[in-house]
């Protein structure tokens, strides 16, 4: 059996199983098959449960499953662990809206904002409202809750921001009121986020000192606070000057005073060497260094030699 048809009757299964259960939370909740199309790699076609009102699904990877079948397990003792993900994702208490009013007014609260590779990124964007930040790209979603280290959120398209009735412009100044306050910016030493992570810097890595960790209260596409409208003044207010970003991840970036200009000109090779040797390639946002100037209140790439640029 192939990995499509073992699909297609693991979805039967399941939605049998689920139209016999009297304890799912979501009634009307259909499984089907989904190739889903990840930002910054890692797609993959698997399972997805269909939410009533059809602009919402929540997908899971069912390639592991397929291996334990292919390896000589029973697809009939595959079906309760599928299953038991199914009824995870069906009875997160962050899912308990009504499906059938997706309205923008229910919605608005859940903004969540992440920033990514534009190039790397570049077909997915196409069904995406975004704003571009030099070689990056801002998009939205909607929050649907973190458990444990788990977050479900839900990319939006150009297809649910007609359904909401709203231009990317109106999106846009939304979200600006709303994930800042939710998710507020976070600065500090990265010394000390080192101290805490017991990651103690050598004498070696004087730099260690100058150098800030830039995130949200979530760490979670924490690279986004550069879209904040107070990420230059509040950055500012710690250094005192101009200074780079350094893309650490997806999930935070870091920030040096430009008056620590002779290690400038091997910040791009730091950043290439950290990107290929300790970030994972879905959480690896750009391999440029950028320049933030008081005068100007943007980001911009910064010039300087062996920086890759866009």
């Amino acid at each position: 059996m192939n990995y499509e048809a073992f699909l297609d009757k693991a979805a039967m299964a399941l939605q049998a199983c689920l139209d016999k259960d009297p304890e799912i939370p979501v009634r009307g909740a259909r499984v089907g098959i989904k190739s889903v199309s990840k930002l910054q790699g890692g797609s993959y076609r698997g399972l997805c449960v269909d939410f009533p009102g059809g602009e919402l699904c929540a997908s899971f990877n069912a390639g592991p499953y397929y291996q334990s079948f292919m390896e000589g397990k029973p697809l009939e003792d595959l079906v309760p662990p599928m299953l038991d993900q199914v009824r995870l994702i069906l009875s997160r208490d962050d899912f308990s809206m009504d499906w059938t009013d997706l309205s923008y007014r229910s919605c608005r609260e859940r903004l969540m904002l992440e920033v990514i590779s534009f190039k790397k990124n570049e077909d997915q964007l196409r069904a995406l409202p975004h704003r571009r930040i030099e070689d990056l790209a801002l998009v939205y979603r909607l929050d649907f809750g973190t458990r444990g280290t788990s977050n479900a959120s839900a990319l939006i398209t150009h297809s649910l921001l007609a359904h909401f009735g709203l231009e990317e412009e109106a999106l846009y100044h939304d979200a600006m009121e709303v994930v800042p306050k939710k998710n507020p910016l976070v600065l500090r030493p990265l010394a000390e986020t080192l101290r805490d992570l017991g990651d103690f810097p050598s004498p070696a890595a004087a730099e260690t000192n100058f150098l800030y960790l830039v995130s949200n209260q979530t760490c979670l596409m924490g690279a986004s606070v550069l879209a904040y409208p107070d990420f230059g003044r509040r950055v500012l207010e710690v250094l005192g000057e101009d200074f780079y970003i350094l893309p650490s991840s997806i999930h935070e970036v870091l920030v040096l005073p430009v008056s620590r200009e002779p290690i400038a000109p091997s910040l791009p090779e730091i950043v290439r060497s950290v990107n290929r040797f300790q970030v994972a390639p879905e959480d690896v946002l750009s391999d440029n260094v950028y320049l933030y100037r008081a005068g100007e209140d943007r980001i911009r790439l910064a010039d300087l030699p062996g920086n890759p640029l866009v």
